[in-house]
């Protein structure tokens, strides 16, 4: 795999709870210039949920109270005092921001006479003038802020114009998942520095895996074909990547793997897409995907099922352009300039779709059309035959244990070997077809396989 050299991105960053993340260090770097300048700038961490902006305000937080020397040097007024507070949004109101900062900041005055005031007038103009006169600037940490501005959809209200006010003295940095300009209140902000967050590059992604691995005692190992299965598995999607690591390490210390060789890819492949499932150990991953989905369009979805099952039909013009737009922002999908195709970044992704939002032997609109199968074995022909007489519908193991091997309740070790001789089937047809292995068999999570035909161009 072709490692490309980080641009964007750095070193990896340890998490506070002693978790390894892909960490931003320019990103992160910049951020804390523009907080500690002697100058109050307000920050909107912009991007997809679950791509890493809770980490890394986490980080930089962690870094102030440790009194890292990553804080040294960076503020032009050395006897400026910082003070930095973090606030889940999730289930506040634009109120209860406010009153929160209130009490944060007369409490550092010691100020008990004052903290009694219940009048909402009266707090928001003595924490004004509190944000005024004081030598310490306060660094408010405001995580799914578009939560808040859910619950508060008119921006004209005076809480907003208020919060907006406050961020003329002291410095706010916020997360959230859309494009700044699409948020009046924060658009409107003048002073305001957006930070954007998004997908590694592959070069990015290989070097959080080596970096991560490395430090592990117990699974120190992590062969090339793994490092390209869980990037093709996650997307180089920050989130999924380190779910889906996590998930391969834990099965390595439950297995007693000693060595890369004892899993071969499609036992790997089957453990990590094992966690699709709701009932999953990681159901969260499930979950995460599921809002996803539950959120698109019904245009948005219709068009990531015909990017599975047609992907040659896609096209990029102006009834697209929305579509497409939106579903590049929330990180689904990628481009490839050089082939000018379309892909769904995460396969672990495109595994959910086909398992629970595509209809079993659902056709595609294109015609199809079969391989005549080259230099493969018997059983090799005897499992093709069996896909391509089922097009698109979901065959179980049971069913391929009896048609190739003659067995009627396949064992453990009947599966294992019905795994492995699909594997070779994708190679063969990759081989003879082109592209990635697993555009044509795909493995359905506890049901089986499913085989998509190509389609005539």
């Amino acid at each position: 795999m072709h490692r490309q050299k980080t641009s964007i991105y750095s070193e990896t960053i340890e998490h506070p709870n002693f978790k390894v993340f892909s960490g931003r260090v320019r990103e992160l770097t910049r951020l804390i210039r523009e907080v500690t300048n002697f100058s109050p700038t307000s920050i909107c961490i912009e991007g997809p949920t679950k791509i890493g902006a809770s980490f890394l305000v986490n980080r930089m937080i962690n870094l102030f109270k440790s009194s890292d020397g990553f804080w040294k040097n960076t503020s032009q007024n050395n006897n400026l005092q910082i003070q930095m507070y973090r606030f889940d949004c999730s289930p506040k109101t634009i109120k209860d921001v406010i009153d929160t900062i209130f009490e944060v900041v007369v409490s550092q005055e010691n100020d008990l006479e004052k903290a009694i005031i219940t009048d909402y007038a009266q707090r928001r103009l003595l924490l004004r003038q509190l944000l005024q006169n004081t030598p310490t600037r306060y660094v408010f940490c405001l995580l799914n802020f578009e939560e808040t501005l859910k619950k508060n959809s008119d921006t004209t209200d005076v809480g907003f114009n208020f919060l907006s006010s406050l961020m003329d003295f002291q410095s706010f940095i916020f997360t959230i998942d859309r494009p700044i300009t699409d948020i009046h209140f924060l658009a409107n902000i003048k002073n305001i520095a957006t930070l954007r967050l998004g997908l590694l590059d592959a070069g990015e992604a290989i070097q959080y895996l080596t970096n991560a691995f490395e430090k592990c005692k117990k699974v120190s190992f992590l062969s090339e074909k793994v490092e390209n299965l869980l990037l093709d598995l996650s997307g180089c999607h920050p989130y999924l990547l380190y779910q889906i690591s996590e998930v391969y390490y834990h099965a390595c210390l439950k297995n007693n793997f000693s060595d890369p060789s004892d899993m071969d890819d499609q036992t790997i492949e089957s453990i990590l897409l094992a966690e699709l499932h709701p009932a999953g150990e990681l159901s969260y991953i499930y979950n995460f995907f599921n809002g996803t989905w539950e959120n698109l369009s019904e245009a948005e979805k219709i068009w990531l099922k015909d990017l599975i099952l047609q992907p040659e039909k896609i096209t990029t013009d102006l009834q697209n352009e929305e579509i497409i737009k939106n579903l590049s922002f929330l990180q689904l999908i990628s481009y490839n300039p050089t082939e000018k195709s379309f892909s769904i970044s995460s396969r672990i992704f495109s595994e959910y779709i086909q398992i629970y939002h595509l209809n079993p032997g659902e056709e595609t609109v294109s015609e199809s059309y079969n391989f005549i199968l080259k230099g493969s074995t018997n059983k090799e022909e005897k499992l093709f035959n069996l896909f391509t007489s089922k097009p698109n519908a979901v065959i179980s193991n049971e069913e391929i244990s009896l048609e190739v091997y003659g067995v009627d309740n396949p064992s453990k070790a009947d599966i294992h070997k019905i795994n492995t001789l699909v594997g070779r089937l994708r190679n063969r047809l990759r081989e003879q077809h082109g592209g990635n292995r697993t555009d044509l068999i795909n493995s359905v999570y506890g049901k089986g396989f499913r085989y998509s035909p190509p389609t005539r161009n």
